[in-house]
């Protein structure tokens, strides 16, 4: 690397600010073309929709992504902090840590994200959750993790069910009960359970278990929908009036609506175009003011932002705007539990409390505490409430109340901190503030704002009948609060010090009557865990990196900053006018080089070609080839070949697409054996060429969409023993 520190500060950049988006190649699909007549204020279709295989939609340019040759997940090894290290693991074998929440959903170890796929099945919950075992961010083991529970309190961890290899690194998306086999996938007693993940190379695909939810099979003709480039998060819904399936799924600046009979062929039905509208839509009907004749249909956006509306089978129209019923800080993928199939109430929310990096530890990110969601007609508008489910009651360890209770400027202590679930009703008075503070932290009500605050974020909250009513939920890493009866809400992440035990009510600037103040002592969720003394077997990473684990990138083989390096490659067979061309394009301040082809790419490109590096020995018990793009293994693929039998010995893509990560290959059985890297690209058309290089540079197409039908190695190395 010539500017390592320039790098360093380029993937921080671009790991703070950069979103993964999808991308696929065409495969099997039943989705029709649009109807050419577009109900005003649902926007335009897109213009092209996916018909046979190979055809796609086209869609507006998007912004940049990462793909220089480091990454964020090297700067994360540069940090030694990204990578969760088994020894951790077996030393951290329990709940029982200072920020472990124990109210709250976490993985035993690695890192959760979005909640995702959420169904109830024979009185059981099913929890899944984007999770990378062995990372302390979103890594390259990405797979669905899997919970149970039977009262949506107490969880049991289960294997992952995507595999990172056979499922791609599956983003977002949905689960259902096919009630009536719609699906024909069912082989036994059991109701199929069916699955829909983002393949961000390919579509929309489906996994599907015929005994419970204990193992699941992965669909052999998937993506049942495709798509790429910003298309996920498919949500999957019966829809009763029509006995039929209905998809709706975030494409770039918007929701889209399918519909299917047998949850595998999908037509479109319509779309509604909002840039506003963000990434894992949900969607449910529930009664106003529990009047079940006066049904709405509720839009949810990724970040908890809603939509009331109708909903007719083909088209969601909105009574009004977007709506906020979240003001807090870590609070995103919302994702439902429906009680019926058809999606009607109890409906039970919850969304990822996503940490930041302040603090190691062996896991990362936690659920927010599952919520009843209810719809009320408020002087404006319907709006939603989120309320604590009654279940937490079930933890109550120890009370403490107080009623009637006048603070005039002054403090009330109410015990010892800890895990906490505080009810609290206030008339106001004269004070001009008052609140709580818990380990340290304030929870305040401003009276002249009409306004409640908590670590750095504010909620409106207008008194009813001259009181405020909040209930406050403490867990060792965040506080959730809701205001009058769930209007509000706003859930943050905290990490508070072991001697931040103080507990107190406090008015200021005159007096606050209590009503009435229960402070209830919250019991761990984990007891059952660590009764049953659990031995230390540790969950199997989807796609285990034991070669990363023992090996580091050692001497370079090949650099191509070296022109003779360069010279010595040659042209086994293709179209292009040499080896390699120089693209005139400027990526991150420099041009992008090294192409094969034209080294032009804003037609397309069209040439194909096979390369070969000179002959080296085999040295090392493992090599490092770095790899972004020939996400086809079959026309885009670096592969290691023997020179005297001109056998293929290995052939590897690289399973991110764009981004230049090490792809391992173990070569301990080949040592001494002459061989060379050959690269192949026998891909045609605007999202195909090959770069060998040594930084990436971004390659876009001229309609904007990133080209990432190629191959890219930036890098051949000698695998080195790590200590």
């Amino acid at each position: 690397m010539k500017h390592p520190m320039k790098q360093i500060i380029i993937a921080l950049l671009l790991a703070l600010v950069i979103l993964p988006v999808g991308k696929s190649s065409g495969q099997e699909t039943t989705a029709q073309a649009p109807s050419p007549a577009v109900p005003a204020g649902l926007g335009a279709p897109p213009e092209r929709v996916p018909q046979a295989p190979g055809q796609f939609y086209e869609l507006p340019p998007r912004w940049g992504h990462e793909t220089i040759d480091q990454g964020p997940r090297h700067l994360a090894g540069l940090l030694d902090a990204g990578y969760i290290k088994p020894d951790e693991v077996a030393r951290n074998y329990h709940y029982e840590q200072q920020y472990r929440p124990q109210f709250h959903f976490t993985a035993l170890h690695g890192h959760i994200g979005d909640a995702t796929g959420l169904f109830t099945y024979k009185g059981r919950y099913h929890l899944f959750f984007m999770f990378d075992p062995w990372q302390r961010s979103r890594g390259w083991h990405k797979a669905w993790g899997h919970a149970v529970s039977d009262d949506l309190l107490h969880w049991e961890q289960r294997p992952p069910v995507t595999d990172t290899i056979v499922d791609g690194r599956s983003g977002s998306g949905s689960g259902v009960v096919d009630w009536k086999n719609s699906s024909g996938l069912r082989t036994g007693p059991e109701k199929p359970l069916l699955i829909f993940y983002s393949d961000y190379w390919r579509g929309t695909c489906v996994k599907y278990s015929n005994d419970g939810g204990d193992t699941w099979k992965h669909y052999l003709h998937n993506p049942v929908l495709p798509g790429y480039d910003d298309i996920r998060d498919p949500f999957v819904f019966w829809y009763e009036p029509d006995q039929s399936w209905r998809m709706v799924r975030y494409e770039r600046l918007g929701f889209t609506f399918y519909a299917s009979q047998n949850l595998i062929d999908w037509r479109y039905l319509s779309r509604i175009a909002d840039r506003r509208l963000r990434e894992c839509p949900d969607m449910f009907r529930l009664p106003v003011d529990g009047d079940g004749g006066q049904m709405r249909w509720v839009l949810v956006n990724g970040n908890g932002t809603y939509m009331v509306g109708d909903f007719d089978g083909k088209r969601f129209i909105p009574e009004g705007g977007l709506q906020r019923a979240h003001y807090g800080r870590n609070f995103y993928a919302t994702q439902t539990w429906k009680q019926t199939r058809s999606g009607a109430g109890p409906v039970i929310q919850t969304a990822v409390m996503g940490y930041n990096r302040s603090v190691l530890r062996t896991w990362e990110g936690q659920m927010a505490f599952p919520c009843e969601l209810t719809l009320h007609d408020s002087a404006d508008a319907i709006r939603m409430h989120r309320r604590p489910i009654a279940a937490i009651e079930s933890l109550h360890k120890k009370t403490r109340r107080w009623v009637n209770e006048s603070v005039d400027s002054a403090e009330l202590a109410l015990g010892e901190g800890g895990a906490l679930d505080i009810r609290l009703t206030v008339e106001p008075k004269t004070a001009d503030s008052f609140g709580l503070i818990a380990r340290g932290k304030e929870i305040t009500y401003s009276v002249p704002d009409k306004a409640v605050r908590c670590l750095g974020a504010s909620a409106p909250l207008a008194p009813i009948d001259g009181r405020i009513q909040l209930q406050i939920l403490v867990d060792r890493a965040s506080i959730e609060v809701f205001g009058n009866d769930g209007r509000i809400s706003m859930g943050t992440l905290f990490f508070p010090g072991r001697k931040d035990q103080k507990l107190q009510f406090f008015a200021r600037g005159g007096a606050a009557n209590i009503v009435e103040l229960e402070v209830h002592w919250v019991e761990s969720i984990w007891h059952r865990f660590h009764a049953q003394q659990h031995r230390p077997v540790l969950f199997e990473s989807p796609q285990p990196p034991p070669l990363a684990e023992r090996y580091a990138r050692g001497r370079s083989v090949f650099n191509f900053d070296d022109p003779k390096v360069r010279s010595a490659w040659r042209l086994v067979e293709g179209d292009v006018p040499e080896v390699f061309t120089t693209s005139t394009r400027r990526d991150f301040g420099a041009p992008s080089r090294h192409f094969i082809g034209t080294g032009e790419f804003e037609a397309g490109d069209e040439s194909t070609a096979v390369i070969e590096s000179p002959k080296f020995k085999i040295v090392a018990n493992a090599y490092s080839l770095m790899l972004s793009g020939g996400y086809d293994i079959n026309k885009m693929f670096a592969a290691v070949v023997d020179t005297t039998t001109g056998e293929e010995l290995l052939r590897i893509s690289c399973p991110e697409g764009h981004r230049m990560v090490d792809c391992w290959l173990d070569t301990s059985d080949l040592l001494g054996r002459e061989v060379v890297v050959r690269i192949v690209d026998k891909f045609r058309g605007r999202r195909g060429h090959s770069k060998p290089e040594d930084v990436s540079g971004k390659s876009f197409h001229k309609s904007g969409i990133p080209v990432f039908g190629h191959v890219n190695l930036g890098g051949v190395f000698e695998g080195q023993q790590r200590e």
